[in-house]
């Protein structure tokens, strides 16, 4: 209801208005697309690059400087806005939205980017994803700033879905990015100051009986506490949704494989069997903290080492034959598959065998 007021209110105070461009508006160019019942699917080209266009009337850029970008997916991929204007000779313009994004929709301000000025009808939308990736488009909006955008943003972010976060546990910030955003809290806090002062000053003037004015009083914070909790048991219920549509009815290893973990715990599945004996030393390493911490938690039982905040891994001379180590993506460690040797340092190699690779990583005994 809030929003269809917001959306009533936009239509009677603003006078320029949203551009809006549906799933079968947008052309390919670059890439592939299939028109679904979710939206257009992308399938990147062999680079990972897809792009695709759109057109309209002639749009004042100065006025419209708010994008929302609908799409499937919480996945992080660079995104490009490209637009073209009338205005010395048809100029084409590039920006890229400052990222990774990982959350959906994406809403990007385009106020102060350079170029962003002048009328435009033919604008794009570039992608650059993984490999192996898709990402569906379901629409694309091109909004004028004004203080009624402002609050649908807010109601819009607040109301949305948040993946679930570990700092979920125990804080609750009502935005969709931790830090960013407006908090509801402060929003509801001043508006019942305002709403308060407001009816103090009414009691000021009319001298009404205060029995009334208190019940007033009373009513108006039960109603922005009401409104405020409203806002996170929508956010709670999409969350359950969520967690429902991906694990539900699934084994205790296919809730694993399906979590952003999965591949992680793939990998270190398919690494036990070539670790033996179970006790054999093996060695974890990373250039990235959180991938060597989640690679060393899923190896358990094994008998793992992983030196968080000091050398990736040991000297050399503190190996012995029939350790292991396990480097996880991406590493600065360099295998010489020719020689049997891992390059630990710019002069130190260390004789190793493979003995399991996959996408993830790799899994290597030390030779005598």
């Amino acid at each position: 209801m809030m929003r269809l007021f917001l959306a009533c209110l936009a239509l009677t105070a603003m006078a320029a208005h949203a551009r809006e461009w549906g799933a079968d508006e947008l052309q390919v160019e670059i890439g592939s697309g299939k028109l679904g019942a979710s939206g257009l699917v992308l399938t990147p080209d062999a680079s990972g690059r897809a792009y695709v266009t759109f057109k309209g009337r002639y749009i004042d850029l100065n006025s419209h400087t708010e994008w929302r970008i609908e799409t499937d997916t919480e996945r992080p991929w660079e995104t490009f806005i490209v637009w073209q204007t009338r205005q010395g000779g048809d100029s084409l313009y590039q920006y890229k939205i400052p990222g990774p994004m990982r959350y959906n929709p994406i809403v990007v301000s385009t106020q102060g980017v350079k170029n962003w000025q002048g009328n435009a009808r033919e604008f794009g939308l570039g992608f650059r994803l993984p490999a192996g990736n898709q990402l569906t488009l379901r629409g694309v909006a091109l909004k004028p700033h004004s203080i009624v955008n402002v609050v649908d943003n807010w109601v819009y972010d607040w109301s949305s879905l948040k993946p679930w976060q570990a700092y979920d546990i125990n804080l609750y910030t009502g935005t969709r990015r931790f830090g960013e955003g407006q908090h509801p809290v402060t929003v509801f806090a001043a508006a019942s100051i305002l709403a308060l002062t407001l009816l103090f000053l009414w009691w000021l003037l009319h001298r009404p009986n205060a029995r009334y004015v208190l019940a007033g009083a009373g009513a108006l914070v039960l109603t922005a506490w009401i409104a405020l909790d409203l806002f996170w048991q929508v956010r709670l219920w999409k969350q359950l949704e969520n967690t429902q549509k991906t694990l539900g009815g699934k084994s205790t290893d296919e809730r694993i494989r399906s979590s952003k973990d999965g591949a992680m715990w793939q990998f270190a599945e398919s690494v036990k069997p070539f670790v033996s004996p179970m006790d054999s030393r093996v060695f974890v390493a990373s250039d990235v903290d959180s991938k060597g911490l989640v690679a060393t938690y899923y190896l358990t039982p094994l008998n793992t080492s992983w030196n968080r905040r000091g050398a990736l891994l040991p000297d050399a001379n503190q190996f012995r034959a029939g350790d292991y180590i396990a480097l996880i993506k991406p590493t600065a460690f360099v295998y010489l598959p020719e020689k049997k040797q891992l390059r630990v340092a710019e002069t130190v190699h260390l004789p190793v065998e493979q003995v399991f690779s996959s996408r993830e990583g790799a899994l290597y005994k030390v030779l005598p």
